[in-house]
């Protein structure tokens, strides 16, 4: 429905993350600011990050006229001369109000403007030529400014039906499921939720801790989070892991480093010779004396008799076996080659063994590495 989105106040964290996330979707965005050189700097530095974002900079008076819908990002202090400045540029549009009346010295306490909230403060001040639309205001500005998935779901209301189905294609294409939940009014149940959230997250107890509306019947309803999508990240900046390492630490510093934060089902896929590594699972080799059937198995199969010995030991039999390779039963039960002995990234003169139980590997750290970074 919409081509072109402005985001007034999209310097700011919320207005950043918002931009990158329709970008990334496919949309053009445009960043607006008081200051038209912020705006394009900011601009520069997330198209940076995507050669395909179509992104660009000017001031909140220049970009609402361009756009066909408005989303307003930001802080409340401001909220009142942002939307004068850019009033008469919304004629016949949609804004997005994503404002939260939230108050400097107690933002974890409910407090809410006399007129309601402050979507109905921004319809009231707009007029009936606008039609203003409210949303995002429960979620964490640090997520959106990354590639995870967001966990959390976007209340939308607004007095036209319509504008809030539009809407709820915007929280879609930003990652999100979305509910419609009814006339403009009913914001002040999001607003409030904002402070609440805030005192959640300065418990100690949760992080990024967010809104989600639990119902059987919500797959397929307009703006869902399709149940089906399965999105697979890269984690980066590992070391390369040595014996007695921490392997679960690692793998938290890496997660906080990178800001993809586990959610509940999450899947960590570990290469087995990291965890072999980190178990101590390495061998030297002038350490292994080979026995008689090591040696006469090894003419035959052109390896070091060592490390033929060390198939032997991980093995419950050998079942085939020609140059350069024997096919053996693991002790464990698998039926793989060599008996999963490697000497590839491993120092010279040393190998890699399987660890010794793969399901209790693989069980032992993740569970407390969810609780850890648990982030909802």
């Amino acid at each position: 429905m919409f081509e072109t989105i402005a985001v007034i106040g999209g310097t700011g964290r919320l207005g950043q993350g918002l931009v990158w996330r329709w970008a990334r979707a496919g949309y053009s965005v445009l960043i607006g600011s008081r200051d038209p050189r912020r705006a394009a700097q900011a601009a520069e530095a997330l198209k940076a990050r995507s050669s395909k974002a179509r992104i660009r900079g000017d001031s909140n008076a220049a970009v609402a006229a361009a756009a066909d819908v408005v989303v307003l990002t930001v802080p409340y202090a401001h909220h009142r001369v942002a939307l004068l400045a850019i009033r008469d540029m919304l004629a016949g549009k949609i804004l997005v109000d994503t404002t939260v009346p939230l108050q400097p010295a107690a933002p974890g306490r409910v407090q809410l403007p006399s007129q309601g909230c402050a979507a109905l403060e921004a319809q009231r001040l707009l007029g009936g030529k606008v039609t203003v639309v409210s949303a995002f205001q429960n979620v964490a500005a640090q997520l959106l400014q990354t590639d995870a998935l967001i966990d959390c779901d976007v209340l939308v209301t607004a007095d036209e039906a319509s504008a809030r189905d539009a809407i709820l294609e915007l929280v879609v294409a930003a990652g999100m499921r979305g509910w419609s939940a009814g006339p403009l009014a009913n914001a002040v149940a999001a607003e409030a939720l904002t402070s609440v959230l805030i005192q959640i997250n300065g418990s100690g107890r949760a992080r990024h801790a967010g809104l989600r509306i639990t119902s059987a019947e919500s797959s397929g309803t307009p703006g869902s989070y399709a149940p089906d999508r399965i999105e697979m990240f890269a984690l980066k900046g590992l070391p390369a892991i040595a014996p007695g390492q921490d392997l679960t630490a690692e793998i938290l510093a890496a997660v906080d480093r990178q800001n993809l934060p586990l959610m509940d089902d999450d899947i960590l896929v570990v290469a087995q010779k990291i965890i072999s590594k980190a178990e101590g699972r390495v061998v030297k080799l002038a350490d292994v004396v080979p026995s008689k059937e090591a040696r006469e198995r090894a003419a035959g199969s052109d390896k070091d008799p060592a490390l033929v010995q060390l198939i032997l030991d991980e093995s419950r039999e050998v079942l085939r076996q020609r140059e350069g390779l024997m096919i053996v039963e693991h002790r464990s039960g698998f039926v793989l080659a060599n008996a999963g002995v490697d000497q590839s990234n491993a120092q010279p003169g040393y190998a890699i063994l399987l660890p010794l139980d793969s399901d209790a590997s693989a069980a032992r750290p993740f569970p407390q590495s969810r609780r850890q970074t648990r982030r909802r």
